[in-house]
Order: C-alpha cells, then structure tokens, then sequence
C-alpha cells in the first residue's frame, strides 16, 4: 500500500516510470488492486504521513516569505540583503516564525 500511493503521489511528474512499477506490483491478497492503470488510479486521500498542523505552520512561512520578497522587489535594488524585522500578532506566531527564521531568511534573501 506504502508504495503504491508513492508511485500514485510520483506519476504527475514521472508517468512512464511509476506506471511500468505500477504494473510490476504484485497484487494485494487483501484486496485487489485500485485500478488497472495508475493513470486512472484514485490520488491517495488519507496518507497516514501527512500532519495538517505543519501544513499550516508551513502556510505561514510561505506568506511571510512570499511577501518579504514581493517587499524586497519593489522597493529595493537586485542583489541587496536588507536586515529584516517582523512584527508579530501573537506569541505563536513569533515562536513559529523563531523556529523558522533561517528557512526564511534564506528563501526571501534576506539577512536575519
């Protein structure tokens, strides 16, 4: 099953691939497989893996990197790494953003 939605998860980005180790899987004595094909195979719905709540934390950090850039381009030069400081709403957000300040700093291009 492990594998099977792993190369379910691959086969938007490498189809010939993961469809010819799609078909050398061998069949589940549980269950049969989903589809005949991988690429009218059903996309995995609930991954045992995924944590919503880093999804979320990960959100913010993409909007704060997001507009530190746009920031960045509008009013800088190229090439300029301006020391950044970022007003928080709450303390869970700046413990997060804390947490993911060298993330940050190197994605917007900016000094911590």
């Amino acid at each position: 099953m492990c594998i099977e939605n792993g190369l379910k998860i691959l086969s938007p980005f490498m189809p010939y691939l993961t469809e010819e180790l799609f078909q050398r899987l061998p069949p589940r004595p549980t269950k049969e497989r989903s589809a005949a094909s991988i690429t009218v195979a059903s996309f995995p719905e609930k991954l045992p893996w995924r944590n919503e709540d880093i999804e979320v934390d990960i959100k913010l950090v993409q909007d704060v990197v997001r507009t530190l850039r746009s920031a960045k381009q509008d009013y800088l030069p190229p090439k300029v790494r301006p020391e950044v400081f970022i007003s928080c709403s709450t303390a869970e957000v700046e413990d997060l953003l804390k947490l993911y300040e060298s993330i940050i700093a190197t994605l917007s291009s900016v000094q911590k």
